[in-house]
């Protein structure tokens, strides 16, 4: 989230958001092909176990879900501002049919680095290539880890960076991270 009060806060409201992500129709509109990404959005097939394919809103394409999160959140209809590239529009047409209210904007990249980078700057969800993909050793720095606010993820990160990759500590750890990003749906 970009800054405190924000309507992406509320968890219910991120799961809802979640859930509107049809990962397949967005990796086939960015590459043309299915088989240029891996099926995980978060964490290396490699080591890619059950948590995230067991939660319900990730990636679910499912707006009747999406529903359900939504109406457990506390969202009062703000309009999300959210920048990406121009395939977004098909998770932002899903927010809305579920209502969510939400506006996007296609900057260029050096733009949106710039302002993923300066948490200051108006905006609710950045969709950028997620850092994520990679196992490690992970990059501390990433705006993605910054915005999270979640000390233990820090803690888990900051081990990433430090853990041979792929040993069973680095795996150890991304297992511990998936849950949390299971639990808080930060990204």
């Amino acid at each position: 989230t970009s800054s405190k009060g924000r309507p992406v806060n509320d968890v219910n409201l991120r799961k809802a958001i979640a859930a509107c992500f049809d990962y397949a129709e967005l990796i086939y509109a960015s590459y043309g092909n299915l088989g240029k990404a891996h099926s995980s959005p978060l964490a290396n097939d490699e080591i890619y176990k059950s948590t995230i394919a067991d939660a319900e809103y990730y990636g679910a394409n499912d707006l009747e879900l999406a529903k359900k999160y939504l109406e457990q959140s506390n969202y009062d209809g703000t309009e999300l501002k959210i920048l990406g590239n121009s395939y977004l529009s098909i998770v932002v047409q899903a927010m809305r049919e579920v209502g969510i209210n939400a506006n996007y904007n296609t900057p260029d990249n050096a733009t949106m680095v710039a302002y993923a980078n300066d948490p200051e700057q108006d905006w609710d969800i950045i969709y950028r290539t997620n850092p994520l993909a990679i196992t490690g050793p992970a990059d501390i720095h990433s705006t993605m880890y910054k915005t999270w606010g979640n000390a233990r993820a820090e803690g888990l990160i900051a081990q990433l960076g430090r853990e041979v990759l792929n040993s069973e500590a680095s795996i150890a750890c991304w297992e511990e991270l998936d849950k949390l990003m299971v639990e808080e749906v930060p990204f």
